[in-house]
């Protein structure tokens, strides 16, 4: 079921310091109606702080002993979710974390094979330039450290959000709900200056923390009703300025610059994997590649054109779909990389390159028609005339897609193919079976997929 559009307030998180947490924000533009959260690994030293040091003076001559660990510099990336979903390409990654120069970050391998691969390319490939890469003379990165010299904040149990911008006064219980989704939270504290709100949250567990913190990038603050403690401003005839809305038009309006064409979805529902996203995708746009972050369970789409990634960012973003509310960002990286041979637990690909198969290719270059936003109908198509209307339900029910309500049969007498439209009993169930079973062979028939699209008529 889809939500009300959701009001949006910037929402900073890191690592709350010992001795208390300071609320003061950077000088520079504020990233509106996004979340920036730091990273929180830190690493133990084997060798001594001189030699470490000559280690990477000498980065370019030497690329030091093989470690698990791998020391980048020259980054153009600051997103947690973007850099893991570059160095996954070489394989899993266990922790992560920037350094005070945000240029330069350390990266953990599940394994050194992973590490050694990465070194063997000599660099890691960004938008714009390359990263340099170097073993670092780190064992692992310890999430137990409190002190170091090195890392942005230690880790710790108690997370330090930065909430700025925000149209309402969020009240201790609003909070908690945000909070609790990523553990037990024992206690809250906030804090206000400047107009500005700072929130100290403390979990049961450090682990917990961790998950909170990378969950919070790109997040923003979503309200369902409004209520005397939580308004949204933009509904029920207010203005809606440009900076608070995250449609695809509006990201298209502040675009400045090359434009992109690859977008993050985030809170993929677990047990979906890439295969089911570019059946959602492909309802807006051409898809040529896509790619999964599972750590942060995070999907790179890149589209053929900026006309699916505007479509696909304004209708797809604030979905309900199987208990998780997807979330549509824009990313800035230009051409994803997929490594086949990577998978994940349940057998299917980390990555897919579905930009040479003419099957999902349903528009034209730039075509901006076409696009219907989620509805509880669903319009079938490419359907041949030897597969029957029971045949197909029964595919589909098997591939775990919901029953429609009613269908009814739109072809022609003497067309080859058949096509109608399917209506379920709520929107999300039409939203499932699109995941569930667009794309998906037809039985009985070779080289033809089954083809929906939301409707606006209805059965």
């Amino acid at each position: 079921m889809r939500t009300n559009t959701p009001g949006k307030a910037a929402v900073g998180a890191h690592p709350a310091k010992k001795g208390g947490a300071s609320s003061k924000r950077g000088k520079g533009t504020p990233n509106h109606g996004k979340a920036q959260a730091s990273s929180k690994g830190v690493g133990v030293r084997r060798n001594s702080s001189r030699r470490d040091s000559q280690k990477r003076t000498t980065a370019k001559a030497d690329p030091g002993e093989p470690s698990p660990v791998i020391l980048l510099s020259n980054l153009e990336v600051s997103s947690r979710t973007e850099l893991a979903a570059l160095l996954s390409y070489y394989g899993p990654v266990r922790h992560m974390t920037f350094l005070k120069d945000k240029t330069k970050a350390l990266a953990e391998y599940m394994s050194q094979a992973s590490a050694e691969a990465l070194v063997a390319s000599g660099s890691l490939r960004q938008f714009n330039r390359s990263a340099t890469v170097i073993f670092s003379s780190h064992d692992h990165i310890a999430l137990a450290l409190t002190r170091t010299n090195e890392v942005t904040n230690p880790p710790s149990r108690v997370l330090s959000i930065n909430i700025c911008n925000c149209p309402f006064d969020p009240t201790l219980e609003f909070l908690h709900a945000q909070m609790a989704r990523y553990g037990q939270v024992l206690r809250i504290v906030t804090i206000r200056k400047d107009g500005d709100m700072q929130v100290l949250a403390e979990y049961a567990q450090q682990s917990e923390a961790t998950v909170a913190l990378n969950a919070l990038q790109n997040e923003t603050l979503s309200i369902r009703n409004n209520t005397s403690s939580a308004r949204d401003f933009t509904v029920n005839g207010a203005t809606t300025s440009i900076v608070t809305r995250t449609d695809g038009q509006a990201l298209a309006e502040m675009r400045v610059g090359p434009q992109h064409t690859t977008v993050l979805l985030h809170n993929w529902p677990t047990g979906l994997n890439v295969h089911h996203a570019v059946a959602l995708a492909c309802v807006y746009g051409n898809v040529d590649k896509c790619v999964m972050v599972p750590s942060s369970r995070t999907i790179l789409i890149q589209f053929q054109d900026e006309a699916g990634q505007q479509a696909f960012s304004q209708h797809v973003s604030k979905l309900q779909l199987l208990g998780s509310q997807l979330n549509v960002t824009t990313s800035k990286q230009e051409e994803l990389r997929v490594q086949s041979k990577r998978t994940l637990e349940d057998g299917s690909p980390q990555g897919v390159d579905v930009s040479k198969d003419a099957k999902l290719r349903r528009f034209k270059p730039n075509e901006r028609g076409g696009r219907t936003p989620p509805s509880n109908t669903l319009h079938f198509h490419n359907v041949p005339q030897a597969v029957s209307l029971e045949t197909l339900l029964a595919a589909m029910a098997a591939r775990g897609a919901p029953a429609p309500v009613s269908i009814r049969n739109l072809t022609q007498a003497g067309k080859p193919t058949q096509h109608g439209l399917l209506t379920f009993s709520t929107e999300h169930d039409a939203l499932v079976a699109v995941v569930k079973a667009n794309n998906m062979p037809l039985p009985g028939v070779a080289d033809r997929i089954l083809k929906v699209a939301f409707s606006r008529q209805q059965s």
